[in-house]
């Protein structure tokens, strides 16, 4: 635990001299119950950081299931770039880590956006690309990666495609629309597949309302 607190003192150490790092945004707490006792908890600490042409967004994060659970710390840096479309983001990239007693966890995000049409603002194509990898205390590390990609047509979201597949050999496909027929629903399909295990098909309808 205090190799850990090291790597998290010299990390908030070493960013200022980089870049201007306020707290802009409140801290989130939640805290759960069943049966009148405590069953988990959560803490979140978002560190806005803004460097040249980008913004970035650091969370340090507490959290435990259980009276008697251990406690996973984690850290996420999320960086935007807005140097094409203004205020609107073009690109963001994430990389975190999370780690306990138990298991450590490391994962990285990157999104594109990609415009296309007279107004690219409006019309575009949202390709996000997502890798992680677990490694359990005396564990064999496993690892899995996906990609989703998303339409967007008129400032309003057509539907999205996704893939995601595990070293296990576990692999997930998934399609989404949104408002077919103009009817205000989200329609989502989904197949994992899994070796020796039965597939898991599911399909899931959500009520979506642009204005309440």
């Amino acid at each position: 635990m205090s190799r850990n607190l090291v790597v998290i003192a010299a990390a908030f150490a070493w960013s200022p001299a980089l870049a201007d790092i306020s707290l802009t945004r409140p801290p989130a707490l939640a805290v759960s119950s069943a049966d009148g006792r405590l069953s988990a908890y959560s803490a979140e600490l978002p560190f806005d950081i803004r460097a040249g042409e980008g913004d970035a967004l650091l969370t340090a994060r507490v959290a435990a299931d259980g009276v008697n659970a251990l406690p996973v710390y984690g850290l996420r840096l999320n960086l935007a770039d807005r140097t094409t479309y203004g205020r609107d983001l073009k690109r963001t990239v994430e990389v975190g880590a999370s780690w306990s007693e138990g298991a450590t966890l490391f994962r990285s995000a990157m999104s594109q956006k990609f415009g296309f049409g007279v107004l690219p603002r409006a019309n575009f194509v949202n390709l996000s690309m997502d890798v992680s990898a677990r490694r359990p205390i005396n564990g064999v590390m496993t690892t899995a990666a996906g990609v989703r990609s998303a339409l967007t047509v008129d400032g309003q979201d057509v539907g999205a495609l996704s893939f995601a597949a595990g070293a296990a050999g576990d692999t997930t496909v998934g399609v989404s629309l949104m408002r077919p027929f103009t009817l205000p629903t989200e329609v989502s399909f989904s197949v994992r597949q899994q070796p020796n295990v039965p597939d898991d098909d599911r399909v899931m309808l959500k009520l979506v309302k642009r204005r309440w």
